[in-house]
């Protein structure tokens, strides 16, 4: 640890860290704790706000300070409850609802006067909560000493679009720059940009942050393409900061033994009404695949036990493990996990011989407990973390995998279990030491500054 810091172990600094999280994403959460982990580290005293899209969710699950992300409703995005809605309308809901009667009457002459009223009505509402919530916003970002963008696909316009996440993070780099206060983005990946106006956001927000740590190099060549010039680092995933300490990738790597427990986590990826972007002929040929796929496990005598790392995919392990149970003579054999939170995933992770998965932290979370992982890979990221933990071999497409195929795939992964589990020990144990890395850069930087 550097001098710097040392100095100033009695110095708590308050920080926000910003994320999309909603409480579900067992993902977010692990990047949240690492973060809190690495920080109480080098600052022992130091405080956090989290700002997030359900801070009273949130609030119960890490016992943090929390605050809300946005104020826009968008779908996919961003739902507000209706105690936020309310709270926007103040003592003002009887000058509505005589504007609502007036309107009515108004309507039996004139046939379009409740729709345009309604429309006006919801953007002038709109307008208001955006202009409350700036005003709060800035109050908060006032009293903090470091705004961090920690982790996760954050630079992404699918949920939500371009006033989605692009225009919520811009908004907070802007009011943190306006008040001084310094912004670090870290272990950040790249997703999707489809808009001009999402890419405007963040050349806009990274133009002000101090320093940009991207969590692959695919994030970074994605950023140069789009002509950003500023000195961008490589940083892993956050989530390897949670590498528990004392195995120090030397832990005794175990063979995995006749009639396997494998976890299986499935994903609603391109399902209408899960996700933004309808997918469905994708998603059925997936899910036909994946449904023959577990038959054949039980059928093998394997133990299948069904999880989710997000709130979407949950339903579709209720599925399958129903489906499953009605149809296999091996029904005593699949078991269905309730909702986890982290602790409890990981917990888990480690039990198991093997993990199916296809989100990146169902991929990345089984590689940080040493669980080897059949990854179906929906998106660049999932193959990109197959790929370095040069495990690409056991990498399916999410669009041509066949059930045969995955099996074969996982025969060999579990032959060679005992080596894969030594590899992923010193990979992680590496990558958990360049996450700390950059904590300390970062932390060096808020030390030097605040003196």
């Amino acid at each position: 640890m550097s001098q710097n810091i040392s100095s100033r172990q009695t110095w708590h600094p308050r920080v926000g860290l910003l994320s999309p999280y909603t409480g579900g994403n067992l993902g977010d959460a692990a990047i949240i704790e690492s973060a809190r982990k690495q920080l109480l580290g080098r600052f022992g005293g130091a405080e956090f706000i989290l700002l997030v899209l359900d801070p009273a969710n949130v609030r119960k699950i890490h016992g943090l300070e929390a605050f809300q992300l946005s104020a826009l409703p968008l779908k996919f995005y961003f739902k507000p409850s209706g105690a936020e809605s309310s709270s926007f309308q103040g003592g003002r809901e009887p000058l509505r609802q005589r504007m609502r009667a007036g309107l009515k009457r108004v309507g039996g002459h004139i046939p379009f006067a409740l729709p345009v009223y309604r429309r006006v009505r919801d953007g002038l509402q709109q307008i208001g909560a955006e202009a409350c919530h700036i005003l709060d916003a800035r109050r908060i970002v006032r009293n903090l000493d470091a705004l961090l963008i920690a982790g996760g696909g954050q630079f992404d316009d699918e949920f939500g679009g371009p006033w989605g996440h692009p225009y919520a993070m811009f908004k907070w780099v802007r009011l943190a720059h306006s008040q001084r206060v310094p912004v670090f983005m870290i272990g950040v990946g790249v997703d999707r940009l489809r808009y001009r106006l999402s890419r405007w956001f963040l050349r806009q927000a990274m133009a002000i942050a101090r320093r940009v740590s991207l969590r692959d190099s695919g994030s970074m060549e994605a950023l140069r393409k789009l002509r950003i010039r500023r000195e961008l680092v490589l940083c892993p995933d956050l989530a390897f900061g949670l590498l528990n300490s004392s195995c120090n990738g030397q832990c005794e790597a175990t063979p995995s033994a006749p009639g396997s427990t494998i976890g299986l986590s499935p994903i609603a990826f391109g399902l209408p009404g899960s996700w933004p972007t309808s997918r469905r002929e994708s998603f059925d040929r997936y899910w036909r695949e994946l449904q023959a796929f577990t038959h054949s496990l039980i059928k093998d005598n394997h133990s299948v036990r069904l999880f989710a790392t997000d709130e979407p995919d949950y339903p579709l392990a209720q599925m399958l493990y129903d489906q499953v149970v009605a149809t296999s003579t091996g029904r005593d054999r699949i078991q269905l996990l309730p909702p986890l939170k982290l602790p409890d995933l990981m917990a888990a992770l480690s039990n198991f011989d093997a993990v199916v998965a296809s989100r990146l932290h169902g991929v990345l979370l089984s590689h940080v407990n040493r669980t080897p992982v059949l990854a179906i890979s929906h998106l660049r990221k999932v193959r990109a973390q197959m790929e370095d933990m040069g495990h690409e071999r056991f990498c399916l497409d999410f669009e041509t995998f066949t059930a045969h195929e995955a099996r074969r795939c996982l025969n060999a992964l579990l032959a060679e279990r005992g080596m894969l589990v030594s590899q992923l020990g010193r990979v992680c144990a590496g990558r958990c030491k360049a996450v700390g890395n950059e904590f300390q850069a970062i932390c060096t930087d808020l030390a030097l500054t605040s003196e």
